[in-house]
């Protein structure tokens, strides 16, 4: 391990060397506590279906590469991306970025939420920390400018599947970015 990259209630992410594949990694350490580590697991699960659903990465869904569990924390392990669009925001002293670059910044999390609705999955917290940049290789760079050249992934922290649908709202017993609305067939319009 050899910087934090964010920390949270959850636990914290760490940028580390995979010394197995030989390339640098973005490692989610959930902390061992039994509410976190449900629902790290349903990270795990949601995410292993995104992957299965969108094997060429067209989704703009952060990537899972590995998990496994280490002194009784989940961990999870992501490709490494850039920083969030709430911290690119601020870096640029909150301009907006060009308009070609917002184009596709929305253009991949409208795809992410398209593959999302598919697989009857909400993103309860869409914001700025949540959508990741990437930069194109280095040789696909322009030089001096990433302004029209960034795309973006959306991530999420936490997720659960535990939901209960109540007349006009949805309920989640706990607060999560991701979260799966089990088909009902109780009609609750009146």
């Amino acid at each position: 391990m050899f910087k934090v990259l964010g920390r949270g209630s959850f636990g914290q992410v760490v940028r580390a060397f995979d010394h197995k594949t030989r390339r640098w990694v973005a490692l989610k350490i959930v902390r061992s506590e039994d509410r976190f580590r449900r629902q790290a697991l349903d990270e795990v699960r949601m995410l292993s279906l995104l992957s299965r659903a969108d094997p060429d990465g067209q989704g703009h869904v952060v990537r899972m590469l590995d998990h496994f569990e280490f002194r009784r924390h989940p961990c999870i392990v992501f490709e490494p991306l850039g920083v969030d669009l709430y911290e690119a925001l601020k870096r640029r002293g909150y301009r907006g970025f060009p308009l070609a670059a917002a184009r596709r910044a929305a253009h991949g999390i409208a795809r992410c939420l398209a593959l999302l609705r598919r697989h009857g999955i909400i993103h309860c917290d869409l914001k700025p920390e949540n959508v990741l940049l990437t930069l194109p290789p280095p040789h696909q760079r322009r030089s001096g400018s990433t302004g029209n050249n960034i795309d973006v992934k959306v991530s999420h922290t936490l997720m659960t599947t535990d939901c209960e649908i109540i007349p006009n709202l949805y309920r989640t017993f706990v607060h999560s970015p991701l979260m799966k609305i089990l088909p009902s067939d109780r009609n609750y319009s009146r």
